[in-house]
């Protein structure tokens, strides 16, 4: 890591989360901390949960498989919500660090902008603009589970809405534009449970998320010092075929992610993805 680096870690106060969250034991310690500051409510963590919008979740069969390979499925969108949220996400305005400002969709939707900029990635800003997206994040299952799961009552919901362009971007620059194509594990924060949300049909050509199962808490303990980034080449000499799942699915696919794992997103190729996302930590 550079001095740059640690610099704005530092600044952004994320240094000791990405030092020290790496760690499963430190996560586990945190856990517990914040399991005092923020109690699980025991009238509602322990039985089932009746979910409108997920009807088919058993949040304790989420748990454990979270727990155990790091992803839970069966999160799956109702179509309304979908093209509510794809609606919404065709008529906002996107931020890019592809161009300055924001930008209505329909002026990017090419994968350029009208200067030629090519882009990897734009954001959707103000995403609780959309009622649709308001519902899912207070939704119960997912609140459930993901208290379930972490062991104390998540306070913060990060939300992100973005697209993913088909683009011949080189892979420095999609990495100079922040798109995820590398193997890579999460270290923002000392704990975290991701859900994400296909709103486009994706496949491997279409911006597919992959990950390595049960990679969260399997890494050999030189790979928890240095860089959080690790090759294909790492990967594969490490885990074997059937650890990487590469996650495919029709609109409204929907899962469950402890991020520590090792995962990263293809680059479309065929067909522009949009994604949404929800980090409670």
């Amino acid at each position: 890591m550079n001095v740059r680096r640690i610099l704005s870690l530092a600044q952004s106060g994320a240094l000791l989360p990405y030092a020290l969250g790496r760690f499963a034991t430190v996560r586990k310690v945190y856990s517990r901390l914040n399991g005092l500051r923020y109690p699980l409510d025991r009238r509602t963590s322990r039985g089932p949960v009746n979910d409108p919008i997920f009807p088919a979740v058993d949040v304790v069969r989420a748990v454990q498989e979270l727990r155990e390979d790091a992803v839970a499925f069966r999160f799956d969108l109702p179509t309304p919500l979908v093209d509510e949220i794809h609606d919404f996400a065709r008529r906002g305005l996107c931020k890019s660090s592809g161009f300055q400002g924001h930008r209505p969709f329909e002026e990017i939707a090419s994968g350029q902008t009208i200067e030629g900029q090519r882009l990897a990635m734009a954001e959707v800003i103000n995403p609780l603009g959309c009622d649709a997206i308001r519902r899912i994040v207070e939704s119960e299952a997912l609140r459930q589970t993901c208290m379930r799961y972490l062991g104390y009552q998540p306070p913060k919901a990060d939300i992100r809405l973005f697209w993913s362009f088909v683009s011949n971007l080189s892979e420095n620059e999609r990495r100079q534009q922040f798109q995820t194509i590398d193997y890579h594990v999460d270290i923002h924060d000392f704990n975290f449970c991701y859900a994400h949300f296909y709103l486009t049909d994706t496949d491997a050509l279409s911006g597919a998320h992959v990950m390595v199962r049960g990679s969260h808490t399997r890494k050999p303990l030189t790979w928890l010092i240095g860089s959080a980034r690790k090759s294909d080449a790492q990967i594969a000499s490490r885990y074997t075929s059937n650890d990487v799942l590469t996650i495919e699915g029709p609109a409204g696919t929907g899962f469950l992610e402890d991020t520590s794992c090792y995962h990263k997103a293809l680059p479309p190729l065929e067909r522009m993805r949009l994604l949404l996302q929800i980090r409670y930590h």
